[in-house]
């Protein structure tokens, strides 16, 4: 006889988003948004939210701050014990990329202060990206928040040790020098 249990722990392991065994009960399942963050990094995020959406119609300024709510980093404490955020990066899709807390704030004092996403490229490979800063009536640009915690410079690449682009920690990333 078949053990039910057995079955709902496997659909269970099979629904993690990430290749990385993290110290969490079900990243997909939806917490409260601010569950987990310090006054600090809330106040910070709210901050943000608001500067994004401040050159906005109020009824949509309103829309994009829930979107952007939505999306705000979670807690978790990976399989080193290190405090890390799983930052969502889609609405439709569990997708997360996973950045310590110190690297978060990094990337998102150095630009990438829009929402989080996953770019494909034409390899089938995706990447992390993030908009920089919205202003009004100034075109966003593409950030990519790894090479904003490395601090990469002109025609250094960065690599991806155990080829998670979505693992933006510390211990996953490595400058690759150019060619000469």
């Amino acid at each position: 006889m078949l053990d039910p249990t057995a079955s709902t722990a496997n659909k269970e392991s099979r629904r993690k988003p990430m290749n990385v065994n993290l110290n969490i009960q079900n990243p997909t399942a939806a917490p409260a948004l601010n569950a987990g963050l310090s006054v600090v990094e809330f106040a910070r995020l709210k901050a943000a939210d608001n500067r994004a959406t401040a050159h906005l119609h109020p009824k949509h300024a309103a829309k994009l701050k829930a979107k952007r709510k939505a999306r705000w980093p979670r807690p978790c404490v990976d399989e080193d014990g290190t405090a890390c955020y799983l930052v969502p990066l889609s609405d439709t899709r569990p997708a997360f990329a996973i950045v310590e807390v110190a690297d978060y704030w990094k990337a998102r004092d150095g630009g990438a202060d829009g929402l989080w996403s996953a770019m494909g490229t034409s390899r089938h490979y995706s990447y992390v990206t993030s908009n920089a800063r919205m202003r009004s009536k100034v075109p966003g640009t593409t950030l990519y928040p790894a090479r904003l915690i490395l601090d990469a410079a002109a025609g250094e690449r960065v690599g991806f040790v155990n080829g998670d682009t979505y693992d933006l920690r510390r211990k996953n990333l490595e400058i690759i020098k150019a060619r000469t």
